[in-house]
């Protein structure tokens, strides 16, 4: 079943829970440790650390960051948007 907001998006419940973090790129929900608003020293530290390490994507598509997801295994996922904004939308994916 499509919705307006995931037209693109294939919908499988097999697959799991998806969050559209925009410009096209999902997060499987399950794998979100947490969403931190990208400000502050140690969130800046955060990112350089993990950016160092090659644990870092960059899903801004050349936009400021505004925040950081963490995943369970220790990546970072920057965003364009911030975690309060609501922009960041649950879906299901279907492939």
């Amino acid at each position: 079943m499509k919705t307006a907001t995931n037209e693109r998006i294939k919908v499988n419940p097999e697959n799991g829970v998806f969050m559209d973090i925009g410009f096209g790129f999902v997060v499987n929900t399950s794998r979100v440790t947490c969403i931190m608003p990208f400000i502050g020293n140690m969130v800046e530290r955060l990112y350089k650390s993990r950016r160092d390490a090659g644990m870092f994507f960059d899903a801004t598509r050349g936009r400021a960051k505004r925040s950081l997801i963490l995943l369970d295994n220790g990546e970072v996922i920057g965003a364009a948007f911030r975690p309060e904004t609501g922009l960041c939308v649950p879906c299901l994916i279907l492939f």
